[in-house]
């Protein structure tokens, strides 16, 4: 559950500042051009996280990597509440991807080593259906919020204090599973 509520904020987060990104730096006194910049910087973030986060995933505890993501992830979006010029600009573009770099290497990872392969096309099934719909709900809601109070600094805080922070303690009770044994001593895993 605490992978699904996961899932379900990291595709809200990333899709909603990705979809508004244009608008973000405009409110923060930057061009679009400075906006369009920063999706090289990102993308090669994200690219060197993703396969960084890979070996580290084989060397450390995956809640922990998780933890690391989305603690990224909160810098990332306190970088882009406070931006203002075109150097903050590719900071947060670069912390942002180290965060979803991140995020996709433990996502690749974790569920594999959590419950094994039997079901493993049922979870990632579930858990897309829950990523794609929470995906359309924070566009949506930055736009709202944008409308509504001129800015994105309420969701944006939102994002990083509410929703992130208390998700980065619950990710470091995201451990293994037990293996539960039937009254004859047999596995009752996946």
């Amino acid at each position: 559950w605490i992978m699904t509520v996961s899932t379900a904020i990291f595709s809200m987060v990333v899709t909603g500042m990705t979809f508004h990104t244009m608008q973000l730096f405009l409110d923060r006194g930057l061009s679009e051009a400075d906006a369009t910049a920063t999706f090289i910087s990102t993308g090669i973030a994200s690219a060197a996280a993703r396969l960084g986060g890979g070996v580290l995933a084989d060397r450390f505890r995956l809640n922990i990597l998780l933890s690391v993501s989305m603690i990224t992830s909160v810098l990332g979006i306190i970088t882009v509440i406070f931006m203002s010029t075109p150097f903050q600009a590719h900071t947060y573009a670069i912390v942002i991807g180290l965060a979803r770099g991140c995020y996709v290497a433990v996502d690749a990872t974790i569920y594999v080593r959590y419950f094994g392969r039997s079901h493993l096309g049922k979870i990632r099934g579930s858990l897309t259906t829950v990523g794609v719909a929470a995906s359309s709900i924070g566009p949506f809601i930055m736009g709202y919020t944008h409308d509504l109070f001129g800015n994105y600094n309420l969701v944006l805080w939102i994002f990083a204090l509410g929703l992130y922070t208390p998700l980065i303690l619950l990710s470091l009770m995201a451990t293994p599973p037990k293996e539960a044994l039937d009254r004859s001593g047999k596995s009752l895993a996946c």
